[in-house]
């Protein structure tokens, strides 16, 4: 499953991208390798971009134990999600998680049609959104 992930330690975020092919409930090497980054603190906020998914396949069995491997990254505290979801292939890959994050109750779960209404709502500027797409870290497939 193509991933990558950059952490924003000034925001206390970490962003992860998704990519096709996209197999939900198999993002072991993604976790592996964001856990075990120098780099790697415990989050306040995490954003998963799914803004370039087209495909999704689903993996129930394996799905709710990722979501708990993630989890347990979130800060202590609660935290946030915020979806970028702006494709139905998205916003119905959102859903999907939704249903899984319910288990969170301090999580906080926000999905947002637009990169706008999502940078507002996590306070980032677009010159941090545009650096993202470049230089990241952790590529798995």
């Amino acid at each position: 499953m193509p991933a990558r992930y950059r952490f924003l330690p000034e925001h206390n975020c970490l962003y992860l991208r998704f990519e096709d092919p996209f197999l939900f409930g198999k993002a072991d090497d993604l976790v592996t390798a964001f856990t075990a980054d120098p780099a790697f603190s415990r989050s306040h906020t995490l954003i998963f971009d799914f803004s370039r998914l087209t495909n999704i396949r689903v993996d129930v069995t394996g799905s709710a134990d990722k979501v708990a491997k993630v989890g347990k990254n979130l800060s202590r505290h609660g935290g946030q999600i915020a979806v970028l979801a702006p494709t139905e292939t998205g916003r119905s890959m959102a859903e999907l998680l939704r249903k899984l994050w319910a288990h969170f109750p301090q999580v906080g779960y926000h999905v947002f049609a637009t990169e706008a209404d999502l940078l507002h709502h996590v306070g980032l500027e677009r010159e941090c959104w545009d650096v993202l797409g470049s230089d990241f870290h952790g590529t798995t497939s």
